[in-house]
C-alpha cells in the first residue's frame, strides 16, 4: 500500500533539489540598549549558529551518526547527512538487518527497500545527493 508523503517532508525534498536554493541569514538581534548607551562586545556576546544534530533514530530505525537538519512525523522522517549514497547504503544495508529488517532488491542505485516480520512492515529509503550531502528520506 502506497502512504502519502507529509508535506514538510515533501517541502524539504523539494527545497533541497532546487538549483536556487540560498543560505538564510542569521536573524538580527535588536539590543535593548537605551539610546545613547554604548556596550562592549565580549565574545561571550557572539551569537554561535550551531547545528543541532538529529536524534538517534526514528521509530527504532537508526539516523546516522552524524546526520543534521532532521524532520518528520510518523509516517515520514528526512535527514541530511554529509557523505556520498554508497556510504548510507552501506550503513542501512549493515544496520538494519541487525534489528530484524530484510534489504529486498531494488533497481534504482538511490531507493533502499526493506521488509520486517513477513512483510507486515516496509521501510523506504531514498537518497538524494546535494553536492557533498545526502538528503536521506525514510518512509514507513
Amino acid at each position: 500500500m502506497k502512504k502519502a508523503i507529509p508535506t514538510t517532508v515533501l517541502i524539504i525534498v523539494l527545497s533541497a533539489c532546487s538549483s536556487n536554493a540560498r543560505p538564510s541569514s542569521a536573524p538580527i538581534l535588536e539590543s535593548a540598549t537605551p539610546a545613547g548607551a554604548t556596550t562592549t562586545m565580549t565574545p561571550t556576546d557572539t551569537i554561535l549558529q550551531i547545528e543541532e544534530p538529529t536524534r538517534a533514530d526514528w521509530f527504532g530505525i537508526p539516523i546516522m551518526p552524524g546526520a543534521t537538519a532532521g524532520e518528520g512525523d510518523e509516517e515520514g522522517y528526512v535527514f541530511t547527512i554529509k557523505g556520498t549514497i554508497d556510504q548510507v547504503r552501506k550503513f542501512y544495508e549493515a544496520e538494519l538487518p541487525k534489528i530484524g529488517w530484510e534489504s529486498l532488491p531494488s533497481e534504482d542505485a538511490s531507493t533502499l527497500l526493506f521488509i520486517r516480520d513477513n512483510g507486515a512492515e516496509s521501510l523506504t529509503i531514498n537518497l538524494i545527493t546535494n553536492q557533498d550531502e545526502v538528503l536521506v528520506l525514510l518512509i514507513k
